[in-house]
């Protein structure tokens, strides 16, 4: 298959019940640019049969990192458009530490503008929330 043809096709994965290889199912998704649905029954399929359908539709971002503070790259999972993620830091850090906080986020390729995404992100751009936590 050319690279051109496998870089349009993408690999959705589900793990049902308990007894299959949650690694294989992780990985194989990640292969395939694609997402992976773990159900512990046939019940709870259908929701992400038509989750995966919905990705299946749309760009997404690949070869995602995040970063704190220059610290480690964390790698991501496939980024789906209107999907949010959560991502924690590290370890607990001083207002202080936070007040100097920077947050990178890379994708190798915007499949609009076929360009990579590189963000950075600061204090100013978190909004503070009821509880200790702060979101982008």
């Amino acid at each position: 298959m050319a690279s051109h043809e496998s870089s349009l096709m993408r690999v959705h994965t589900f793990g049902v019940g308990t007894e299959f290889d949650e690694y294989l199912v992780k990985e194989t998704a990640k292969a395939g640019r694609g997402s992976y649905s773990l159900a512990k029954n046939v019940d709870c399929l259908n929701k992400q049969v038509i989750l995966a359908l919905k990705r299946a539709q749309s760009p997404s971002l690949g070869a995602c990192t995040f970063q704190w503070n220059n610290g480690p790259k964390q790698e991501l999972n496939e980024m789906f458009r209107d999907e949010s993620f959560t991502q924690f830091a590290p370890q607990m850090m001083s207002i202080e530490e936070f007040k100097r906080i920077k947050v990178t986020f890379y994708s190798s390729m915007n499949p609009i503008t076929k360009q990579p995404i590189n963000l950075e992100f600061g204090r100013e751009d978190f909004i503070e929330t009821d509880m200790p936590l702060f979101q982008m």
